[in-house]
């Protein structure tokens, strides 16, 4: 009966190790991204729409803090405005927004709100992540929900996109999100 409790402890202690490590390479990659992004833009990160990591707590305002509080851990109007960018009617174009939006299919959406749906997306799941608001069960709906709705997929053509800021985001939300569903 030790031994077995031993093995678990063990175990335990390994994915508190890993899961560090992990933190470490998330934060690694989001604040080397962040730089990326501050340097293509030519904005300094004295700017309030730049989010940074500061001693493993995210810098965000009380606003944006509550906000994600509150917000949906599935995140399924971000992800429908994702899956209205690339359908099929959005490669189109002779399809009349207009027309499209009397019948019963949304209107495709401006780049201006496809980075609002990422930026929320990034925010949350960097919010679940973060070490001062962890929550895995609202980490698990959020990774659930990104799949049901073929969210990688989608992220994953967004990285071929003309704006720098929708590919750093898009690429950005991959490499938090994948370590995040395998764990």
């Amino acid at each position: 009966m030790f031994a077995l409790f031993d093995r678990g402890g063990a175990q335990v202690l390994r994915r508190r190790v890993q899961l560090r490590k992990l933190e470490e390479e998330i934060a690694g990659t989001v604040k080397a991204n962040e730089e990326a992004q501050a340097a293509a833009t030519g904005n300094t990160s004295s700017t309030s729409n730049v989010r940074r990591l500061s001693g493993n707590t995210l810098d965000l305002s009380d606003d944006r803090l509550k906000m994600l509080k509150e917000h949906p851990a599935d995140c399924v109007k971000e992800l429908t405005v994702l899956a209205r960018a690339q359908s099929p009617m959005a490669a189109s174009p002779v399809v009349n927004n207009a027309v499209v939006m009397k019948g019963k299919v949304d209107a495709v959406p401006d780049l201006h709100e496809v980075k609002q749906a990422l930026n929320v997306l990034h925010d949350v799941l960097s919010f679940y992540l973060s070490v001062d608001h962890r929550d895995m069960n609202k980490l698990t709906v959020f990774c659930n929900s990104l799949l049901q709705h073929d969210g990688l997929n989608r992220l994953r053509a967004f990285e071929a996109s003309r704006d720098q800021d929708v590919r750093a985001l898009s690429n950005s939300i991959i490499e938090k999100a994948v370590p995040a569903i395998w764990h």
